[in-house]
């Protein structure tokens, strides 16, 4: 059975931002630092099956499974010019905060905790 992600789109004001808040039970909160857009796949059946996902510049968005014991997971494909391509899994934590951020030393884009 697959799981289906629902995407619920939160318009982020100043005051969500600040760390101190906490967000909603098993939902996690991905931010582009860079202008420019990033790609990933998200997959909330512990990497069975992926869906393609992208984040303008400069904008967050948050994301949840439909159901609450899911796992969910990142996937960043790096297809960066003069760079070899690397890809990476990323297992996300319920009701935190992610930063997706061009790497310029590695010519990667990577995803940290915030």
């Amino acid at each position: 059975m697959t799981r289906t992600l629902a995407v619920s789109v939160a318009l982020l004001m100043r005051c969500c931002l600040c760390f101190g808040q906490q967000l909603p039970a098993h939902q996690v909160q991905l931010r582009n630092s860079e202008s420019v857009p990033v790609s990933f796949g998200l997959s909330c059946d512990d990497r069975a099956t992926w869906r393609a996902a992208s984040l303008d510049g400069a904008k967050s968005q948050r994301f949840a499974c439909d159901e609450a014991a899911a796992r969910m997971w990142v996937h960043i494909s790096n297809d960066v010019p003069g760079s070899p391509h690397r890809e990476c899994e990323i297992r996300l934590e319920d009701e935190k905060r992610y930063e997706f951020f061009f790497n310029a030393a590695e010519s990667r884009w990577d995803l940290r905790q915030m």
